[in-house]
């Protein structure tokens, strides 16, 4: 009997833990604070894109891709790394903010998203989930160097270790609160929910909240706000209950039922254990 396809990372990795868990959302949230600082990669976002006539598309677009990548087969994951590739060839122009000219498949620029998305993650999971071990988060970091290399983009300014992310986030060059980034920020803070407002609007406020919570002190500042802002107890544990919750009533991504159904019909499954149970 054939081994199943189960992707780029299998069940024993820690990028299949860290992504299927909800808390993975509030992470998703920083990592988009993060990145609009970049002035280069705002001024793409702001050229390019559609996310302010279609915020939900390019949310779930995005969320797709990264579960893609994590949990479909590896042909259809090295697929989706090489459409976007493709994508980002498109994507070029001058950003009048930093005085630099900007293209989506700048190897330092790549380098620089991946670092925020990265960094994020293990942020949210750590407040919310629980801290991860020194060598669980180094190979996190060294799973999803795989698709950051694949994309495009520069090794060495991939982080290989937890302690460098933020010192590699905060000295890329082109920082900024641009006007796109104020678009965003507001965008992000306050979308549009129509008729689902009274229900959504305060659970997506908690959740906005705790990932400005757990935002770097120089990206509290550059958006105006308190660097050393503390994050709140009851926030975080509001946050925690939330996901669980999700965990227990909401579906997974259908990836990640995929990947679950074929590890657990292959006899080897019994010596192994999918990551996250």
């Amino acid at each position: 009997m054939d081994s199943p396809d189960l992707g780029l990372f299998g069940p024993g990795s820690v990028s299949w833990r860290l992504h299927q868990d909800r808390s993975a959302f509030v992470g998703g949230l920083r990592a988009l604070l993060l990145q609009a600082l970049s002035t280069r990669s705002m001024r793409a976002v702001v050229d390019f894109s559609d996310y302010r006539s279609d915020p939900w598309g390019r949310f779930f677009r995005t969320s797709d891709f990264i579960m893609t990548v994590t949990f479909a087969p590896r042909e259809r994951a090295l697929a989706a790394i090489e459409h976007v590739r493709h994508v980002h060839e498109r994507i070029s122009g001058f950003d009048p903010d930093s005085g630099q000219p900007y293209a989506a498949g700048d190897p330092e620029l790549l380098a620089f998203i991946h670092n925020c998305f990265v960094d994020s993650i293990l942020a949210a999971h750590e407040a919310l989930v629980h801290p991860l071990s020194k060598s669980d988060a180094d190979r996190y970091l060294a799973e999803q160097a795989e698709v950051a290399l694949r994309l495009g983009a520069r090794q060495d300014a991939l982080a290989t270790t937890k302690e460098e992310l933020l010192p590699l986030i905060e000295g890329v060059g082109d920082l900024g609160i641009s006007d796109g980034a104020r678009r965003a920020f507001s965008d992000i803070s306050h979308p549009r929910f129509g008729d689902l407002a009274p229900l959504l609007g305060p659970l997506w406020h908690l959740l906005f909240e705790t990932a400005l919570d757990l935002l770097p002190p120089f990206a509290l500042e550059l958006y105006g706000l308190d660097p050393w802002r503390p994050l709140s107890p009851l926030r975080r544990a509001s946050t925690a209950g939330l996901a669980q919750a999700a965990r227990l009533l909401l579906p997974s991504h259908p990836y990640v039922r995929r990947a679950k159904y074929a590890w657990y019909a292959d006899p080897e499954s019994l010596r192994t254990p999918a990551a996250g149970g």
